[in-house]
C-alpha cells in the first residue's frame, strides 16, 4: 500500500523545489519537508507565505546570490565561547 507521500509524489515535488533554492541550507530544508498534521500550523505557514509574497510584490525579489552556509563557523564560535 502506498503512503500519502508516495501518492502525492512528494519526492518529485521536492526535486522541483530544490532548483529554486539559493543555498545549501534551503536545499536541506526542502529534503526534510513534512506535511502538516495540524490545521493551525498550516494556517500559520500559509500566513507567512502570504506575507512574503506581499513583500515581493511591493519591494521586488530579494537578491540572494552568493549566499553561503556559515553554520559550521557558528558552531566553532559557540564551542570557543563555552
Amino acid at each position: 500500500m502506498k503512503t500519502i507521500y508516495e501518492t502525492l509524489e512528494m519526492n518529485r515535488i521536492q526535486d522541483q523545489l530544490i532548483h529554486f533554492c539559493a543555498s545549501s541550507l534551503g536545499k536541506e530544508k526542502i529534503q526534510t519537508l513534512e506535511m502538516f498534521d495540524d490545521e493551525d500550523d498550516l494556517q500559520e505557514a500559509l500566513n507567512k507565505v502570504e506575507e512574503g509574497m506581499q513583500f515581493i510584490e511591493r519591494q521586488g525579489r530579494i537578491p540572494l546570490g552568493g549566499l553561503s552556509d556559515i553554520s559550521l563557523s557558528l558552531k566553532k564560535q559557540i564551542v570557543m565561547v563555552l
